[in-house]
């Protein structure tokens, strides 16, 4: 072959190379930028979708901690729960009359339920003396009493206008501290009527029911969005034995809160339970709302556990007004309520006395009880 020819047909070859390099240049120079396009609309439709998502959540998360909401949905969970309860109050009475030297009364109540259990310790301290003790009821309607410092309330201005013997004043002194049992059975001998044994569990069941009846907690829960009764005067963070805790001081619509109580009042479920906690003829009357307050410079604060939607303390403050002094005898009220948690379970009294041995010892006849005589000596002793 001639060096010429192949000279010439390299050249060819090669020009024809290099004419394709600016086509396949173009295609790739064209296709890189709508990749790239593509991957900045990707990104940026993502980026949007994201933003859009976080958006709504925070708007849906904010909408949900606003305050009234948490207040709302606090209350709902502190009232309609199976789980156990216990709560601490406290309560300073002023009355609205000077009693016997006495003018303000203080009451602390410890209130725990345990299932069906229940049991109350309270103490109530006057300006002359002190009286301690507890309530305890059973599943079964059994209860169980105890009374402690009875030797300082035997010994008052109290025992001592009834002319209570002191050989009978020595003897209850003994029961200072000492479960007193009084069994369902005992009530109905003692009483003269099987009522409260007929009704007890009956009534218990109906009002445990509606603990997990969820369609009882949204009737309610529509109540109380039609009548807002909780208003939010103001709220803020604060910590209490060092857990961040939502206040809020509330602010309440008394109207609202009667009308309210009226519409739960009329549910069926309600209706339910008081006629099983009556006899079978009892009817539920129907009531009407009345525009009064009873009220006046009523406080009430309430501080809630956000995350958990759970009150742990509350305290209120009211005055009533005068048409109501004289009608209800007091004058104020404060009352402290902290949520804590429940003790162990509620255990029944191993060390006890029956109301019927008790009564035997002091030589009471149960079969006066009932007798019109014990009524007109009951009557002869608080008049």
């Amino acid at each position: 072959m001639n060096p010429n020819q192949l000279n010439s047909q390299d050249q060819v070859n090669n020009q024809a190379f290099v004419d394709k390099q600016p086509v396949v240049s173009q295609q790739l120079v064209s296709k890189k930028p709508k990749k790239k396009l593509l991957l900045i609309l990707g990104g940026a439709f993502i980026g949007v979708l994201m933003f859009g998502g976080l958006v709504g959540a925070v708007l849906y998360r904010n909408e949900k901690n606003k305050p009234e909401n948490v207040l709302a949905e606090s209350v709902k969970n502190l009232l309609i729960t199976k789980d156990d309860q216990r709560f601490e109050t406290t309560s300073k009475i002023k009355l609205a009359n000077e009693t016997m030297g006495i003018k303000e009364v203080e009451l602390k109540l410890d209130i725990q339920n345990s299932g069906m259990n229940a049991q109350t310790n309270f103490e109530v301290n006057l300006s002359v003396l002190r009286l301690r003790g507890a309530v305890q009821i059973r599943d079964n309607g059994d209860i169980y009493v105890k009374v402690k410092d009875l030797p300082a309330l035997l010994s008052s201005d109290f025992a001592s206008g009834a002319g209570i013997p002191e050989e009978m004043k020595a003897k209850l002194s003994e029961l200072d501290d000492k479960w007193v049992e009084i069994k369902k059975e005992d009530i109905a001998e003692l009483s003269g009527s099987d009522e409260y044994s007929k009704t007890y569990d009956k009534c218990m069941k109906s009002l445990y029911g509606l603990r997990e009846d969820t369609s009882f907690a949204k009737s309610v829960g529509s109540a109380y969005k039609d009548n807002r009764f909780m208003k939010i005067n103001n709220s803020s963070d604060e910590v209490v034995d060092g857990v961040k805790l939502l206040k809020i001081e509330v602010g309440l619509d008394q109207n609202a809160a009667k009308i309210f109580g009226k519409n739960v009042g009329d549910l069926e479920q309600i209706k339910s339970v008081a006629k099983s906690c009556n006899d079978a003829s009892a009817t539920t009357p129907e009531t009407e709302v009345e525009n009064v307050n009873d009220f006046e410079n009523g406080k009430l604060t309430v501080w809630i556990d956000r995350g958990k939607r759970k009150i742990k303390m509350i305290e209120a403050s009211g005055e009533t007004n005068l048409d109501e002094q004289e009608a209800v005898g007091l004058e104020s009220i404060n009352l402290n309520v902290k949520v804590v948690d429940p003790k162990e379970k509620i255990e029944k009294p191993t060390d006890s006395i029956n109301i019927k041995d008790l009564m035997a010892q002091f030589g009471v006849d149960e079969s006066t009880l009932n007798s019109s005589q014990l009524d007109s000596d009951v009557e002869s002793v608080l008049n």
